[in-house]
Order: structure tokens, then sequence, then C-alpha cells
């Protein structure tokens, strides 16, 4: 993992879109910091999706 891909994440989830090597830890800051990141996660977990619905349900349109 990339420490370097989890800051960014971290200041702007959205950046996930440009992580060419994603974890589930990446994916969850990134959607932690923007729930609508979950738009640009490649492997969807329940635990990823719960976490961006929960902030906003808006991101509901995203989960696979």
């Amino acid at each position: 993992m990339s420490s370097t891909d989890l800051k960014k994440v971290k200041n702007n989830g959205l950046l996930l879109k440009d992580v060419k090597i994603q974890t589930s830890e990446i994916c969850l800051e990134a959607v932690k910091q923007n729930s609508t990141a979950l738009q640009y996660v490649k492997e969807q977990t329940n635990e990823i999706c719960l976490e961006a619905v929960k902030q906003n349900g808006y991101a509901l349109q995203y989960v696979k």
C-alpha cells in the first residue's frame, strides 16, 4: 500500500480515481472523506458502501 495514496485520499477522496492499486483501507478513507468517491471504488465491499451511504444517501446511486 502506498502511504502517498492514502494521504492523497484523506485530503481529497475523489483522487481515488487516480489510485492504481486500491486497497480496502484506501477506498474506505476515500469515502470517509467524500462519499461520492464510491463511484471510483473498483471492488466495493459492504463496509465501504455502507460508510458512503451513511454519510450521504446520494452515494447510493454509485453502489454496484
